[in-house]
């Protein structure tokens, strides 16, 4: 009986060894998957991040809600990447703004941002920010950090609604070419400026969630 025993706890501790390198490759496939998902994230939220900061200042300096936190922000992205806005002022003046504004007390500073308007009635064929890597990786978010799933379900829920004011703003700017009504027309006008404001804010609201989000996915 005792060999027995002995003979089953030999085949036992056997299969248990044997599963041992399964396991181990497992957990190295796990932790890979996780850190390429993680580096792959971090890729695509800098560049949303981005695109959202650069949304933020075309409209602002258009309505003239320009501030110096946007301003830097802008100016350095745009002198990382060498980056010119298509029929806005030359990144070199805009770096002189900068440095200028930068010297300033924050009440002279606001005064002069705040001048800067562009031509009100224009407008812009906005796109929708990009998240795709993210949907499609959605069943690797449990695995991550509580915090870290927090804050990525918080982004998700606050780039859907900028893109559902996207798409409302756009589809109005279609609209607008379409109505033969002065009325219908400065109804539509209004609603994209309103459009404008709520996209350059929950813009930079976003862009900051990005910060910590990143800041958190390289702890």
């Amino acid at each position: 009986m005792e060999d027995y025993t002995f003979n089953v706890l030999l085949i036992l501790l056997g299969w248990s060894l044997g599963l041992i390198p399964s396991v181990l490759m497992y957990l190295h496939n796990e932790r890979k998957g996780i850190s390429d998902f993680k580096a792959g994230l971090k890729v695509e939220l800098t560049e949303v991040r981005a695109l959202l900061m650069m949304n933020s200042y075309i409209l602002s300096s258009k309505r003239g809600w320009l501030d110096r936190e946007l301003l830097e922000e802008a100016v350095d992205y745009m002198t990382e990447r060498e980056y010119e806005l298509p029929g806005y002022i030359p990144l070199e003046a805009i770096e002189r703004l900068k440095t200028r504004v930068g010297e300033m007390a924050d009440e002279e500073a606001a005064r002069v941002l705040s001048s800067m308007r562009g031509d009100a009635g224009s407008r812009f064929n906005l796109k929708h920010f990009d998240i795709s890597f993210l949907r499609s990786n959605i069943d690797k978010i449990p695995r991550l950090p509580t915090r870290v799933q927090q804050r990525i379900v918080v982004v998700l829920h606050k780039v859907n609604q900028i893109n559902e004011e996207v798409d409302a703003y756009n589809e109005r700017q279609v609209l607008t070419f379409s109505t033969s009504s002065a009325e219908n027309h400065e109804i539509l006008n209004r609603n994209m400026d309103s459009s404008e404001e709520i996209i350059a804010k929950q813009g930079r609201v976003i862009s900051k969630l990005i910060s910590e989000l990143l800041n958190f996915l390289d702890e």
